[in-house]
């Protein structure tokens, strides 16, 4: 079984609880083992747009 996961969204308006968040998630990917795309990722942008 696979299963495909499109979107991630991580925000704050604080940097801190950014990181926190950040640290708090993927800890939480590591549990599960779940894998990462590098070239997939997108970190730290002042604003996003996801189509719905």
């Amino acid at each position: 079984v696979k299963i495909y996961i499109d979107n991630v969204v991580i925000a704050s308006i604080l940097v801190d609880k950014y990181v926190k968040y950040l640290f708090i998630v993927f800890n939480k990917f590591l549990i599960i083992n779940l894998k990462l795309e590098s070239l997939k990722i997108f970190i730290r942008f002042l604003s996003v747009q996801l189509l719905s």
